[in-house]
């Protein structure tokens, strides 16, 4: 197999270090916090996340709501716009970009999972950008976000089903 795991790599050196992390998140003595991500969760051994290994587990689904969008939305055009977001960006009506977003999905019907996580939204901050300067428009507005959803497409297909069925199985809490 292609996942993480003791058995799943033919690579003997990156079995024993897998092996070494294991063992150390098993009988680690102090309090250590950490922190492991992964894009495809179904791919992962059962050995890295047992109880007693890790204490929790979260799963960042899909955006559900208008304030889970402005939140990841604000973000992003922060990064990227630093201290020029208050001269740049007009005021958007996230209630509307997330009607679109809602629009979007509806289109993979014949998908049992289909949605916009935090990195969909990263990619239309970024496409939004770049339209921005090569048309050389000073503004942001609700329109431009709207445009470019056109051109970002949900996560959808058995890969996002497997991801969520495998979150469902560790019971990973949904952030």
């Amino acid at each position: 197999g292609s996942g993480i795991g003791a058995g799943a790599n033919s690579n003997p050196e990156i079995n024993r270090i897998f092996g070494q992390l294991l063992t150390w998140m098993q009988e680690k003595k102090k309090d250590v916090f950490l922190a492991i991500t992964s894009n495809n969760i179904s791919k992962l051994e059962p050995t890295l996340y047992r109880d007693g290994r890790i204490s929790e587990r979260f799963f960042l689904g899909f955006i559900k709501n208008e304030e889970e969008l402005r939140s990841i939305l604000d973000v992003h055009i922060k990064i990227r716009l630093k201290d020029k977001v208050d001269e740049v960006v007009k005021p958007l009506d996230y209630k509307l970009i997330m009607k679109k977003i809602d629009r979007m999905v509806a289109r993979y019907r014949g998908e049992e999972y289909a949605g916009y996580s935090g990195a969909n939204i990263e990619a239309l901050v970024e496409k939004v950008l770049e339209k921005r300067y090569f048309d050389n428009q000073k503004d942001l507005e609700t329109r431009d976000f709207l445009y470019m959803l056109n051109f970002v497409r949900p996560q959808h297909g058995l890969l996002i089903k497997e991801m969520l069925e495998k979150a469902f199985e560790i019971e990973a809490l949904d952030a």
